[in-house]
């Protein structure tokens, strides 16, 4: 049930009295809420990364949670609070680095623990570690400056690849789509961006929106499957809107920005391209997707900016 407390008052104080990481982590042992990533370290080298906040033990089989279970049997109920001692926790590890970007921290093979099935992906997470290793080979000691590097980071790991797939098909997208003169500019600005997501940055902004135009193509072949969503018009505005959420808009209208499933959509995306099939693109084939997605990206950009491409930056559109 809820605590009476959350023990986040007494978690600080004893904190400010803590005099290694150890004694750090243990100041949080009863912290009932709420449930953080707590990064720690010593004036003796020591690094530590601890998960704080009571995590249940369910009754029903984990991701059951996920839909409405029966309430008035007591199967289902909580049987208790995860221990302190199997909550995840790292001390020192061998890599000499921890890294917390709000995505799965624990392998989904850990029985002990069982945190929930829906995570951001693991692309800001790639992106810390792959600066932290740079730093390392170069002899780097990582300070204020390098932390507050990383913060205000804009490499976006997702758009290189995406990126990259486009460079791939780029000779076959000219040769055998009929692009018009704006849209070869924007495969050329795509294909050609540095995978930042700056303010000023055009292949930002077409990352964004061709990927989202993927999007929509991957989803509707997955829905097409369903021959009932178009054997009636409710079923098929069930349809229109289980894509809605399907590339991450909330069930409201106070949550349309975002939903946790939006975090699934690009690795679904990447994934129909790299391996192009039925299950995810009309025929298998990639390249017409693809053009596709540059048309309503540039047919978009050029009502909101104009035809000059030099307008489509970031900045304006985010």
């Amino acid at each position: 049930g809820l605590a009476q407390r959350t023990g986040a008052m007494e978690a600080l104080y004893a904190l400010a009295h803590a005099t290694d990481v150890k004694s750090a982590r243990a100041a949080f042992e009863h912290v009932a809420a709420p449930s953080l990533n707590i990064g720690l370290a010593d004036n003796s080298g020591n690094i530590a990364y601890a998960l704080v906040g009571r995590v249940p033990l369910r009754g029903c089989m984990p991701g059951a949670e996920m839909m409405p279970l029966v309430g008035w049997t007591g199967d289902n109920d909580w049987r208790g609070d995860t221990p302190w001692d199997l909550m995840p926790h790292s001390v020192n590890p061998p890599d000499q680095k921890l890294v917390s970007a709000n995505h799965r921290i624990i392998p989904t093979t850990d029985k002990a623990v069982y945190l929930g099935n829906i995570w951001v992906a693991g692309w800001r997470a790639l992106s810390i570690h792959d600066a932290l290793d740079e730093w390392k080979d170069s002899g780097t000691r990582v300070g204020l400056d390098e932390n507050q590097a990383l913060q205000m980071d804009f490499r976006c790991i997702p758009g290189e690849r995406f990126r990259d797939l486009f460079s791939s098909k780029r000779v076959e997208i000219e040769t055998t789509q009929s692009l018009t003169k704006t849209e070869l500019v924007a495969l050329r600005e795509l294909v050609t961006w540095d995978g930042r997501m700056d303010v000023d940055s055009i292949g930002a902004t077409l990352y964004e929106l061709t990927s989202d135009a993927v999007a929509d193509q991957v989803f509707e072949c997955l829905l097409a499957r369903n021959a009932a969503a178009a054997s009636s018009d409710d079923a098929s505005d069930a349809a229109e809107r289980l894509l809605e959420m399907a590339k991450g808009q909330g069930i409201d209208a106070s949550l349309r920005a975002r939903s946790e499933l939006k975090n699934g959509v690009v690795s679904t995306v990447l994934e129909a391209l790299a391996q192009p099939s039925s299950w995810y693109l009309p025929n298998g084939d990639a390249v017409p997707v693809m053009a596709q997605a540059l048309r309503v990206a540039c047919t978009f950009l050029e009502a909101a900016f104009g035809a000059d491409a030099s307008e489509w930056r970031w900045g304006k559109l985010h």
